[in-house]
């Protein structure tokens, strides 16, 4: 096969099969790309000469090494042998001039890297991530071409080359999970980087101050970092960084230029439970003068950072603040600086659990993650807040018999939601989609069962419900939907928009005509749920979605609304272990009123126009 250029073996199968036993004493010279994943032999055939290959994909193989003796790559430009878990060595790469990209990815046994990878000249990628053997590299680097050089996961890695020449083009540096304890004070010659990740390097002990040189920077991550007591004190040189993860290092004082990094839009100092506090002390916040420069600030994470009530004040100039987590602080009551944050829509204040009284909130509050006991007051003053469509309790005290049991023998879910429905719905959601108030409401509780008075429960995956004849008045609110499901740890829904610290999911409810009539489509509204919940376990998701919200969105004249005959409510990837749906009508409130009493709601008087 003189004539072969490209040759591809899906090796998987030859792997399983053992279709190829003796060794290959050859292959053709003329080979351009040659991709061979399972390659099951130590090393390329000794007669093979590589002078025209281009393109060496060898993921999965058994190489030890490429060839046993040097061997000319002069055209090669992309080397490929990701998962080689025999790899010990890689070739010279004085022999490979032209290389653009090399991915060793969990090449576990590699321990030698030969000198002459830091002077390949053309190279843009360099991926060796997992790379857990390897201890060293060259000791200076010179890759004038270099775009992305990956090396994290290298959990022997001690040291970070020198940097040498122009090296302005890089622009992702990964070293998280590396044993790296210092970078190099040339690391400020890499002034193109856009991205330094450090994620839990835990021997890291400092940064040095050329790091402030980076003045392209705009991710630097250190979170995980255990042994890093300080920012630099240039760090507010970096006029350019947007996203700043700095939590669970051993940083309990920021430095005075941090106020100058007005870029700035991710701030995270957080404190995970293992993290020991410094004897009597809590994080030092500057005075909040020194935070006024943080104008894009949007999300701030101080959890778990031992605050107490005099610490809060440099909170008060962020006026950009759109996510504040709170969680895990000493606080016992908040000041009333949290309600001035005028953009503020997230807030997490779970396991404060010296919190007295919920705090003052800014009007534009759209989520609210607290602890359950702060639920009736929470739920009593919904209503003061117009924008506010998801309320989620979290128990971290172990002791939810107090919470869940009255003497009466009602839940205190029963009891909240059931005042919380005592009252006019028309006072709690807004019927014009076109404004800024709520149009759905939904809480999260921390129990195990829906209340007992759903008057339609089922435990099946879906809820459908048959309506009954003549179902639709003038007096019909709304749907009152509830499910048990597993919720919490921080899953990450891509389509939430927010951080992994919440998990959310959405409750969707339809209304569909069982005769098939072409003109009517099928009414449905969704309705997102959530938790800040570290535990993954059962909590229930309640939401009220009023009836016009689903006519507005579908933007149809349905004419009769009776012609809707069955009710379906589902939540997406959730197992959900028990479902109940309450059709809400105007004199259900006295109801509800008459068993669990009204949690004391002021209709809110709405601006007209």
């Amino acid at each position: 096969m003189p004539c072969l250029r490209l040759l591809i073996v899906k090796g998987q199968e030859v792997w399983h099969h053992d279709l190829i036993c003796d060794p290959i004493e050859c292959l053709p010279s003329n080979l351009k790309w040659l991709d061979w994943s399972y390659y099951s032999f130590e090393s390329l055939p000794a007669y093979y000469e590589p002078g025209n290959l281009v393109g060496l994909h060898m993921t999965f193989s058994s190489l030890v090494e490429v060839f046993k003796e040097p061997k000319a790559f002069d055209k090669l430009t992309v080397l490929n042998l990701s998962f080689s878990r025999n790899l010990i060595r890689t070739p010279n790469f004085s022999d490979i001039p032209n290389l653009q990209r090399i991915i060793l990815k969990s090449c576990v046994s590699l321990v030698e890297v030969h000198p002459s990878i830091g002077h390949l000249r053309k190279v843009v990628f360099l991926n060796m991530e997992y790379c857990e053997s390897l201890k060293s590299l060259p000791s200076s680097i010179q890759m004038e071409s270099l775009k992305i050089f990956n090396l994290s996961g290298c959990e022997k890695l001690e040291k970070f080359p020198e940097i040498q020449g122009n090296m302005e083009l890089l622009s992702e540096l990964l070293l998280a999970h590396t044993a790296i304890w210092e970078l190099p004070s040339s690391v400020g010659l890499l002034s193109g980087i856009s991205l330094l990740d450090l994620h839990s390097c835990k021997y890291l002990v400092r940064l040095p101050a050329s790091v402030s040189e980076m003045r392209k920077l705009k991710i630097l991550t250190l979170k995980g970092c255990s042994r890093l007591a300080h920012f630099p004190e240039n760090l507010g040189d970096l006029n350019q960084l947007e996203e700043l993860y700095a939590g669970n290092t051993a940083i309990w004082q920021l430095p005075d230029s941090l106020g100058n990094l007005s870029k700035l839009k991710v701030l995270s100092l957080r404190r995970g439970r293992k993290v020991k506090y410094q004897a009597g002390g809590s994080l030092m916040l500057p005075p909040f003068w020194e935070f006024h420069g943080l104008r894009e600030l949007k999300s701030l994470d101080l959890s778990g950072c031992n605050l107490s009530d005099n610490q809060t004040a440099a909170l008060m100039n962020l006026p950009s603040l759109l996510e504040l987590n709170l969680s895990r602080n000493k606080f016992i009551s908040l000041p009333d600086i949290i309600s001035r944050l005028s953009q503020l829509r997230y807030l997490n204040i779970t396991q404060c659990q010296e919190l007295k009284e919920l705090p003052k909130l800014p009007q534009s509050i759209e989520e609210l993650y607290a602890e359950d006991f702060l639920a009736k007051q929470s739920i009593a003053k919904l209503q003061m807040y117009p924008r506010l469509n998801l309320v989620s309790f979290t128990n971290y005290s172990f002791d939810q018999q107090s919470y869940t049991r009255e003497s009466n023998g009602s839940s205190v879910l029963d009891e909240i939601l059931g005042s919380f429905l005592s009252l006019n719905m028309d006072n709690v959601v807004q019927s014009s989609l076109n404004s800024n108030y709520r149009v759905t409401c939904s809480i999260v509780f921390p129990e195990c069962a829906i209340p007992t008075w759903f008057r339609h429960q089922s435990v099946k995956e879906k809820m459908l419900l048959e309506l009954p004849i003549n179902w639709y008045n003038d007096k019909f609110k709304g749907f009152a939907i509830c499910c048990a499901t597993l919720m919490g740890a921080g899953v990450l829904n891509p389509d939430s928009g927010l951080s992994k610290k919440y998990d959310y999911a959405f409750v969707k409810a339809k209304l569909i005509c069982k005769d098939d009539l072409e003109d009517l489509k099928v009414l449905e509204k969704e309705c997102k749920v959530g938790t800040a919940s570290r535990t993954y376990g059962l909590c229930v998701c309640f939401v009220y979605i009023p009836l016009y919200a689903s006519l507005q969105v579908s933007g149809t004249d349905v004419g009769n609304i009776n012609q809707y005959s069955l009710f379906e409510a589902s939540i997406h990837g959730r197992i959900v272990r028990q479902w109940g749906v309450h059709m809400i009508y105007e004199d259900e409130s006295t109801f509800f009123a008459g068993k669990y009493g009204s949690v004391g709601f002021t209709p809110l008087k709405l601006k007209r126009g």
